[in-house]
């Protein structure tokens, strides 16, 4: 990768199709490999009303073309193809932003969040009071994130290479670009800041003799990086050759994780000039949903297997994985900051959605709800009548605030 501080980029003529092409393979490979990564998002016409039954606390219809909710500080985010509004746990906006979008995708850190236009040149940058920065750019927007300082990274493309680019929280230019060249480096599928702002991680897939391989690279942006060549602190193949990785987050300053379709590793940036792979989780089972809190991760196995214990002829424990004998069923695993395991459990309901917070995880269905608290106690586990896209705590005790492609409404569970 090359790094430019100046905004300079050098250009080198490749054939066009490549970059659709590696695009197009790793995007197969993630969707069948890790099938709830990214929610399904769908386009709704709505109208407002109110709402109030025995059982809800109150819920007000949102209007407008629907695309997503996201957790953002205490309250939620919402965001459709024409704008974004703050909500909070009274259903009322805290403040609206419009704009027109294609295919508008979040992103959001603590107090900070980010909204692009997929494949289009719209970035804008949000803290909880609001619009900071609106950033128009040259290339296409393939993805952006945002750190928890606001500083945000985005992947750039035009035909020859991509290009990773930084901006301040106020829209910006930070001058700091990587360049992927896609005979060499490959096409960036996924990035992460730390909470800092000062690192990032960012997954590649590329070729290698026909072969779609796969590797993890780490940058360092503060005065430790500076002495390294190029920034790059860190880089990871071996695992990653026969497996596409198509999500890379940071659970923490020092903690950071990568998804394959293998399983999940576990990086410390206790060293940032030298990341470490500290742990290696490949169960055996398929990954089909995850998400990450502070300190946390959260993820849901199927094709489940278990460790079956013989020994050998001299006498030796060997293990074995097995199939579970009900392969209907999926495993909660909820993982420490350095992969260890805080508690798991077995469950049998059908899910659509994986969500948490630093208090709760909800298994959401289209028809029942599990929410448990970070102890591993049940809050709630039943039928609901209205599927919900997100839902979060409210500020009354025993209640959480339901979130839906058409409405907002808090129930109280005992």
């Amino acid at each position: 990768a090359d790094i430019a501080q100046d905004g300079a980029q050098g250009q080198r003529h490749l054939d066009k199709p490549h970059i659709g092409q590696i695009a197009v393979m790793a995007h197969q490979c993630a969707t069948h490999g890790l099938h709830r990564i990214a929610a399904e998002e769908t386009e709704l016409g709505l109208r407002v009303f109110f709402l109030k039954s025995s059982h809800e606390a109150g819920g007000v219809e949102v209007a407008g073309s629907f695309a997503g909710y996201e957790h953002f500080g205490e309250n939620v985010i919402k965001y459709s193809h024409d704008g974004a509004s703050y909500i909070d746990k009274t259903a009322k906006d805290v403040w609206v932003d419009t704009f027109e979008m294609g295919s508008p995708k979040a992103y959001v850190s603590g107090e900070y969040a980010c909204i692009y236009d997929a494949q289009g040149s719209q970035i804008r940058i949000y803290g909880t009071e609001g619009l900071l920065g609106n950033i128009t750019t040259v290339q296409p927007v393939t993805k952006a994130v945002v750190a928890e300082s606001g500083v945000c990274a985005a992947i750039l493309e035009d035909n020859d290479a991509s290009y990773i680019t930084f901006f301040k929280k106020d829209g910006t230019d930070l001058d700091i670009t990587i360049k992927s060249r896609l005979d060499g480096d490959g096409y960036p599928i996924d990035i992460a800041l730390s909470p800092e702002g000062t690192q990032l991680i960012c997954s590649f897939a590329f070729l290698d003799g026909g072969a779609l391989r796969s590797k993890v690279i780490f940058y360092d942006f503060s005065e430790i990086g500076k002495n390294v060549p190029n920034r790059l602190v860190g880089g990871f193949e071996e695992n990653f050759r026969d497996s596409l990785v198509p999500r890379v987050r940071f659970i923490n300053s020092v903690y950071s994780y990568a998804v394959a379709d293998s399983g999940v590793y576990i990086f410390s940036s206790k060293n940032i000039s030298s990341p470490e792979l500290v742990k290696v989780i490949e169960t055996g089972e398929r990954i089909e949903s995850i998400a990450n809190m502070k300190n946390h991760l959260a993820v849901i196995y199927t094709d489940l297997v278990m460790d079956e214990v013989t020994t050998d002829d001299d006498g030796n424990e060997v293990v074995n994985h097995v199939p579970a004998e009900n392969s209907s069923s999926y495993r909660l695993v909820v993982y420490k900051e350095d992969g260890s395991i805080l508690f798991e459990r077995i469950f049998d309901n059908r899910f659509d959605t994986l969500t948490a917070d630093d208090s709760f995880i909800y298994i959401i269905g289209n028809e029942n709800l599990t929410i448990l608290s970070m102890q591993d106690i049940v809050k709630y586990s039943d039928y609901v009548e209205d599927p919900a896209r997100m839902i979060t705590h409210s500020s009354t005790p025993g209640a959480f605030i339901f979130s839906g492609t058409s409405y907002m409404r808090e129930y109280q569970f005992k």
